[in-house]
């Protein structure tokens, strides 16, 4: 949450959504490529935004940290709304490929956000195992789809089924857990309780 909490508590502000924009330094949002995908690129701080703005081929002396990025003001400027417009030009002018190596180099995270397509085909994701099939308990029918992640070593946890069908665990619940006998049970089911 960023500090929301934080700076409710602290300066009275209740802070509204903001999708992926973040009104308190930049560049840190979602960026769309010349071929077509959103990057997330994020330059928190100013060891960061200093090493970001040159690899993007931006003037760091006059799109400083202070005047830029140091804080709401500084983000909401017109240079910081310049340098906002600058990150969005630059971007649009890489493929997300070229975004990523350039970021890398530079060592400012960033990632181009996966479709369902491409998380799909992502041999980092297949060669984890995290696509899996099981039986949906309402059609019957396999389904495939992303497994449980992260995946921790002692507690790796599992899809042992789908989700079940309206009801399809009443009984056992009733008598394992709660405890009822038959006859309550079939008194609940009288009274059209389950």
């Amino acid at each position: 949450m960023c500090g929301v909490y934080t700076t409710y508590t602290m300066t009275g502000k209740n802070t509204e959504r903001t999708g992926n924009y973040q009104p308190n330094f930049q560049p840190y949002n979602l960026f769309r490529s010349k071929d077509g995908f959103l990057v997330a690129i994020g330059a928190f701080g100013p060891g960061v935004y200093n090493r970001c703005i040159p690899a993007m081929g931006l003037d760091v002396e006059y799109f400083n940290f202070k005047d830029c990025s140091a804080g709401p003001a500084a983000v909401a400027s017109p240079k910081g709304q310049e340098l906002n417009q600058a990150v969005i030009d630059w971007a649009a002018s890489h493929t997300a490929q070229e975004i990523e190596s350039i970021m890398e180099g530079a060592r400012v995270p960033c990632a181009t956000v996966n479709t369902a397509k491409s998380a799909y085909e992502n041999e980092h994701f297949r060669s984890r195992g995290d696509w899996i099939k099981y039986e949906d308990q309402t059609t019957g029918t396999e389904i495939e789809a992303f497994s449980i992640a992260p995946k921790m070593s002692v507690t790796p946890g599992k899809v042992w089924r789908g989700a079940p069908s309206m009801g399809q665990d009443t009984e056992n619940i009733l008598k394992t857990i709660l405890g009822y006998d038959e006859a309550k049970i079939a008194e609940l089911k009288e009274k059209n309780l389950i």
